[in-house]
């Protein structure tokens, strides 16, 4: 069974997308490029993996038949602080956003073994030293043995 966070740092690098593992506290730590002033199209896309849980599914017999994987993503760009409102901050990333977001779900969709049953997004502004505003996802995979 193919991991998840080595699956997601593959799906990261597919789609040129800058791509970190750890909790929220080391997320803040991530060497960012300066692109606040440029627009959306050319600015670099952050995939933070937060966390996850795995609980397996267990036949009779007591072999694992798969996986439930849950966690969450942050799909990111920077921002300025300065941004006059949090609606410029929406129609400049978050909208934009979203609709990558269905990229991101379909990589895992497409993948033998996966399947994708909750894909929540929360709009979130403004986080970390570097100032990036988003997605965080919460998502429930699962995966069955090949």
């Amino acid at each position: 069974m193919q991991d998840i966070v080595d699956y997601t740092e593959a799906l990261a690098a597919t789609l040129e997308f800058k791509y970190q593992y750890g909790q929220m506290h080391w997320q803040n730590l991530i060497d960012a490029l300066e692109d606040t002033e440029l627009p959306f199209a050319e600015k670099q896309i952050y995939l933070l993996f937060l966390w996850h849980d795995e609980e397996d599914t267990i036949n009779s017999q007591g072999s694992c038949e798969g996986q439930t994987i849950t966690g969450e993503l942050l799909l990111m760009v920077r921002s300025q602080l300065s941004d006059e409102s949090q609606e410029t901050k929406y129609r400049d990333a978050v909208k934009h956003l979203k609709t990558i977001s269905s990229t991101v779900r379909d990589g895992y969709v497409d993948c033998d073994g996966f399947r994708v049953k909750r894909w929540k997004k929360i709009e979130v502004y403004d986080e970390f030293d570097t100032n990036m505003d988003g997605l965080k996802i919460s998502f429930t995979i699962e995966k069955t043995e090949e």
